[in-house]
C-alpha cells in the first residue's frame, strides 16, 4: 500500500506537471556538498553552515534547516553551467 508521504509526493509532482512547473530533485549528498563542501556532512554540520550562510534567519527545527539547505543547493545549481546545458537538451 502507498504511504501518505509517497501519496503526497506523487500528488505534488502531478500538480506541478499539470501546471507545467519545473520540478527539481537533489540527492542528500549533493545538498550537503553544496552547503558544507562535503557530501558526508552530518545534519548538525549542515545546520551550522545554513546559520552561517543565512545570518539573521531564525531556524527553529531540523526540517527548516533541511529545507533551507535544499534552497541553497538549488540556488547554486540553478546558476551553474551544468544546469544551463541540461535545459538546452
Amino acid at each position: 500500500s502507498l504511504s501518505l508521504e509517497a501519496f503526497l509526493y506523487d500528488w505534488a509532482i502531478t500538480a506541478c506537471s499539470i501546471n507545467e512547473m519545473p520540478v527539481y530533485e537533489y540527492a542528500p549528498t549533493r545538498v550537503k556538498q553544496s552547503v558544507t563542501g562535503s557530501g558526508r556532512s552530518k545534519k548538525d554540520q549542515v545546520a551550522s553552515m545554513v546559520n552561517i550562510l543565512l545570518p539573521g534567519c531564525e531556524i527553529k527545527s531540523e526540517d527548516e534547516s533541511d529545507a533551507l539547505a535544499v534552497a541553497i543547493c538549488h540556488t547554486i545549481f540553478a546558476n551553474s553551467k551544468i544546469h544551463q546545458m541540461n535545459l538546452r537538451k
